[in-house]
């Protein structure tokens, strides 16, 4: 009787945790909602700590980026030529065609190829950069907004807050933000990190790369 009535408490918690992740009130997801329904009790204690920010809900290393942002497709077998500015610069269908497959692309170079074809003499090229490069401007935002609200939901967890850095990151990272808006991007970097190694001293990865940002921006 005591364990029908302590297996009926169980089913009730998980259908209630079901319910906060249903409505988007956790930050968690229904794997881990399915880990816990065969833990009964100890199922319960793990969603609450990793709800709490002690247990990480995804890889702390692999958070940020990329929420909102998904990767790109890659066109196997694909290599940017050594003269991809005159191609892009030159003739129309040339230029359209090496367009489309360095989009298609997971070249580190696709910023700056669709920062040339905003030249292009065509307006097909030009225009076809110009939407991409917002698209991608847009994705970076999104997530950046995305990891800020989370963090400010919950300040107290470490694996939120490591998931906006990395979020910033990425996208003063990616060669899009002009030079202005570099800067801005560090200095909020800057701050997030000093606010996470003040708060995690022994994370060694994040403490790296704010003495590696803060020697950047001390030298500028």
């Amino acid at each position: 009787m005591i364990v029908v009535f302590a297996l009926g408490i169980h089913s009730l918690l998980i259908t209630i945790y079901g319910y906060m992740i249903a409505i988007k009130r956790s930050r968690l997801s229904f794997i881990h909602l399915a880990l816990a329904v065969f833990l009964p009790f100890a199922g319960e204690i793990c969603l609450l700590a990793a709800e709490a920010g002690k247990i990480p809900a995804n890889p702390i290393y692999r958070m940020g980026l990329k929420k909102g942002n998904p990767p790109e497709r890659t066109l196997s077998g694909w290599r940017c030529p050594d003269n991809w500015k005159a191609i892009i610069l030159g003739e129309e269908g040339e230029a359209r065609e090496f367009l489309m497959q360095a989009m298609d692309s997971a070249d580190q170079r696709l910023p700056e190829i669709l920062k040339t074809g905003l030249r292009s003499s065509s307006s097909e090229v030009s225009h076809i950069s110009a939407s991409r490069l917002m698209k991608m401007h847009r994705n970076y935002e999104d997530a950046i907004a995305q990891a800020s609200a989370a963090n400010k939901k919950m300040p107290q967890s470490m694996p939120l807050l490591a998931a906006y850095i990395d979020a910033v990151d990425a996208y003063r990272s990616s060669g899009l933000p002009d030079r202005l808006s570099h800067e801005a991007l560090k200095l909020e970097e800057l701050a997030l990190l000093e606010r996470y190694v003040r708060l995690m001293p022994s994370d060694s990865h994040y403490a790296a790369r704010w003495k590696i940002l803060r020697e950047t921006e001390e030298e500028t």
